[in-house]
């Protein structure tokens, strides 16, 4: 009798490997805004959960949660099929992190352009380059990122 693996192997250690990958959406630590030197990551804290601490107040404008929020039932759906496709020997646990780690970073992006949120002040809009209130030298939307990493 001859024992044939027909690809098991394979496919448990890339479901294995599943289990041990985190994918982490971020905002790039390393950037910072050329007119203020303020962290991209600080101020888009800032803007997801909003603040009081300054001389003037702003309202959340919570693109990170909203994604999420708005898309998980589509993020599951594309974790599951990701296993399918692991299942079946078409991929890689670590392709299916990245398919996905693309998609949310797009997501999060759509919503820094288009979410409906509040309004700036005028004095702000007339000092932008832009009267959205997320967008300003588009350098909050080059700064999410994915990444892959090993679960601790």
């Amino acid at each position: 009798m001859k024992d044939e693996d027909l690809g098991w192997k394979k496919i448990v250690k890339e479901l294995e490997e599943l289990q041990e990958l985190r994918l982490i959406i971020y905002i790039d630590d390393k950037k910072t805004y050329e007119k203020t030197g303020l962290a991209v990551d600080y101020v888009a804290m800032l803007m997801e959960y909003g603040s009081d601490e300054f001389r003037v107040s702003f309202p959340s404008r919570p693109f990170f949660r909203d994604t999420f929020q708005y898309h998980k039932e589509h993020f599951a759906l594309m974790l599951e099929q990701g296993i399918n496709d692991i299942v079946g020997g078409k991929t890689t646990a670590k392709k299916v992190l990245q398919k996905i780690g693309k998609y949310a970073v797009t997501k999060v992006q759509d919503t820094i352009h288009n979410g409906k949120f509040p309004p700036i002040a005028e004095n702000t809009a007339k000092r932008k380059e832009s009267d959205s209130p997320l967008i300003d030298e588009s350098i909050l939307i080059s700064s999410i990122k994915y990444r892959i990493e090993r679960s601790e």
